[in-house]
């Protein structure tokens, strides 16, 4: 009974740990995904204007209030415009106002990147050059929290807007991207 009793004290830590490695599986992507400040805002603002229709000047043409009726050649909105058709006279219906809603993208941040203390002899640096990163941030109210990178199969981070990164000797494959707040 004491041998069951302590399998099943471990089997519970076990099952705990898996659990808690799966709900992190699940969560970490999601919180990766996002790397900065929303790119793209929404703007609304109300926008009125008249409407009306273009018709034929005539008897018969309007009803009692007049207003035009059976000789109505077109609608138009916004601004009466020229004539449509045989349509002589323009007539005002009234106004409306509609709520108009744009989307602005922003501008990215952005990071570039320099060679620095290379001395060239023959084409070569002589000396230990550095990748000079630098990265700008232009929404106000943000800031570059950090530059993140791989240079040759490695991971560098910076936690300033600039860094300097050492290069290796020959050949440097890396990437480079900044985050902000």
């Amino acid at each position: 009974m004491q041998n069951q009793t302590n399998r099943i004290r471990i089997r519970k830590p076990v099952f705990i740990l898996i659990i808690l490695i799966a709900i992190l599986a699940i969560a970490t992507p999601v919180l990766a995904d996002y790397l900065g400040p929303d790119r793209t805002t929404r703007e609304s603002h109300v926008e009125t204007f008249d409407y009306g229709v273009w018709a034929e000047e005539g008897e018969g043409c309007f009803d009692k209030d007049g207003k035009p009726s059976d000789c109505i050649i077109c609608k138009w909105e916004g601004s009466p415009g020229r004539a449509c058709g045989s349509a002589t006279y323009s007539y005002r219906l009234g106004s409306r106002s509609e709520v108009v809603t744009t989307t602005l993208s922003l501008p990215p941040a952005t990071i570039s990147g320099t060679l620095q203390n290379c001395t060239l002899q023959n084409s070569w640096c002589v000396t230990s050059p550095e990748l000079f990163l630098n990265s700008s941030e232009p929404l106000s109210g943000h800031s570059i929290i950090t530059i993140e990178g791989t240079l040759n199969g490695g991971v560098f981070a910076c936690t300033n807007p600039s860094c300097n990164v050492p290069l290796n000797e020959g050949n440097n494959s890396f990437t480079y991207w900044a985050i902000s707040s």
